[in-house]
């Protein structure tokens, strides 16, 4: 899950829906295939919009240096 900070936004939502299509398109092409077919099979717009999807199934790490 990402889980991003939208303090300071004048619209929260709109933020992260933004930032969710961002990322989605900063994947390779064969996993953007693999979100977009897993949203689909898990009910789509039915189930759940899909910007918040790829908030919920995408994962954003940062690898520290020890």
């Amino acid at each position: 899950m990402i889980n991003l900070n939208t303090n300071g936004f004048s619209n929260p939502e709109i933020a992260l829906m933004e930032c969710s299509c961002y990322i989605y398109n900063c994947f390779p092409e064969k996993d953007r295939q693999a979100i977009k077919s897993d949203w689909e099979n898990a009910g789509g717009i039915n189930n759940m919009p899909w910007w918040k999807w790829v908030m919920e199934h995408c994962h954003v790490a940062y690898d520290e240096l020890v």
